[in-house]
């Protein structure tokens, strides 16, 4: 009989065995040591974000896409990153599938990692509490967006 694993074991079976590959204590510190890369941006971050229509202002302000280098043309469709930033539309979506950040400035958009959303939620209540200040309210969750993924009853009961 062929087996199937559940991803979310597996997932968490991964975690512990990082975990323990750093000698991290606990999960958190193993959050804090093994970042990795940035994860992929969210499916609902990129559908959130502004398509335009590019216009002689466009082209004032920026002549060509910063990913391809390919003059903008007028009336051709663009995406704007929250930053402002203005790229060929394939050209971000390509991008935002492996990055959650904008390629030229780096303003980070939502991630589709429930590890990574946790370990910078994690640090930023780390540095409010050293600069005195209370942390910042989480984002409302976006009715439209899909249902998360609930982590294994042992992941959530570390955080507990």
């Amino acid at each position: 009989m062929d087996h199937q694993e559940d991803p979310s074991q597996r997932l968490f079976q991964e975690i512990l065995r990082e975990s323990e590959e750093l000698g991290a204590e606990n999960f958190t510190e193993m959050l804090d040591v093994h970042m990795g890369p940035p994860p992929p941006a969210s499916l609902t971050a990129i559908e959130d974000l502004d398509e335009v229509t590019i216009s002689q202002k466009h082209i004032d302000e920026a002549t060509e896409c910063p990913i391809c280098c390919t003059p903008f043309r007028m009336g051709a469709v663009a995406i704007k990153m929250p930053c402002k930033h203005l790229f060929h539309d394939r050209c971000l979506l390509s991008w935002l599938k492996e990055h959650n950040t904008c390629p030229m400035c780096r303003h980070e958009l939502p991630s589709s990692s429930y590890l990574y959303e946790m370990r910078k939620l994690r640090l930023q209540e780390q540095q409010a509490a050293s600069a005195g200040h209370a942390p910042a309210p989480a984002p409302k969750a976006n009715p439209s967006a899909p249902p998360r993924v609930k982590p294994p009853r042992e992941l959530s009961l570390m955080f507990s």
